[in-house]
């Protein structure tokens, strides 16, 4: 599976952010900055702290012939990811682009394709992610193949579609590994539609990884496996007096006995109305921890002197995947 200019494949948001923090150590800012940018897109808070934090560095990087055009790709995907100066992250883009440097030429087709900080021009979007996918970029390649198969800003092409949609896949984009799948299981070829579901899968797919659990327990296109319950099936009995630390604590607990190993995501938003308690990573992918009433009891009531039974809902922690959208691509890093 290749990783270069595509997807960390595997990789936990934790790892990631290590890995940047290594290279922001080594001197390297623009490997850093790249791997926050994958850490960010996964929902880590901590990332994107670290980016706003290195573009100042990146700023004195522009005019750099060995570091220059690299520096100004990642400088304008910040300034689109916090939807800031969306001129200025256009014309860093479009620098980049031009002095051949495939994170540009992806930032500016996303720019070009959605109208962002600029009139949408889908032809020159798709000028520019063709040249970032013969350079070997992933996203590219995934945006392009949309294009082809939506005719947008072309013609439908078929042929085109399934072509750079293998690439992106090959790369290990999640998105692209979902639609491939989806490609193979249209015409019931059922192991190789549940081998790119896994992939996408483990790249945080969310509607990939609920194919993937239900293919696991009825034994489509793989072995059936019943050893492990999945995580959104796991339900932790609490009862309605508990603190929500102390329901993650549990669900934690029954995670990892059966068989999952888990984490928490310490940067997780929190919506306390929700119910929320916090999110977790169970091998490569996220889940935020919820505690409302959920599971089923019989509440116990003398009042009046004569005791009465009824049913009612109980508290209890339960997961539920961290969801991301499908669509074109935007700026993630190289």
């Amino acid at each position: 599976m290749e990783e270069r200019r595509g997807f960390p494949f595997r990789d936990s948001v934790s790892s990631i952010i290590a890995r940047g923090e290594a290279a922001l150590e080594a001197g390297d800012p623009v490997a850093a900055g790249n791997w926050f940018v994958h850490a960010f897109r996964l929902g880590s808070g901590v990332a994107r702290v670290h980016l706003e934090q290195i573009a100042p560095v990146l700023e004195r990087l522009l005019d750099d012939p060995r570091e220059g055009a690299g520096a100004s790709a990642l400088l304008g995907g910040i300034h689109l990811i916090s939807e800031t100066q969306y001129e200025r992250a256009l014309a860093l883009f479009r620098q980049a682009a031009e002095s051949g440097a495939p994170d540009g030429m992806r930032g500016l087709g996303f720019m070009l394709a959605e109208g962002v900080g600029t009139p949408a021009n889908r032809a020159e979007a798709n000028g520019w992610f063709r040249r970032g996918a013969e350079l070997g970029d992933g996203y590219c390649a995934y945006n392009i193949a949309l294009a082809a198969r939506d005719g947008l800003g072309m013609r439908r092409n078929a042929k085109d579609f399934l072509a750079y949609l293998h690439q992106a896949a090959d790369y290990g984009i999640p998105e692209a590994c979902a639609l491939l799948a989806d490609q193979y299981n249209s015409r019931d070829e059922e192991e190789d539609a549940f081998r790119w579901y896994l992939v996408a899968a483990q790249g945080g797919h969310v509607a990939a990884m609920w194919v993937v659990a239900a293919r696991y327990e009825a034994g489509l296109g793989a072995a059936e496996d019943r050893v492990r319950t999945d995580p959104a099936q796991i339900i932790a009995r609490v009862g309605n007096f508990t603190e929500r630390e102390r329901a993650i604590e549990v669900w934690m607990y029954l995670a990892d006995k059966a068989g999952w190993q888990v984490s928490r995501v310490p940067d997780g938003s929190l919506d306390t109305d929700a119910g929320d308690c916090g999110v977790v990573e169970v091998e490569g992918l996220r889940y935020r921890i919820r505690l409302t009433p959920r599971v089923r009891t019989t509440l116990v009531d003398d009042a009046g002197g004569r005791v009465s039974k009824r049913p009612v809902f109980s508290h209890a922690a339960w997961a539920e995947p961290v969801l991301e959208t499908d669509g074109f691509v935007p700026y993630l890093g190289g």
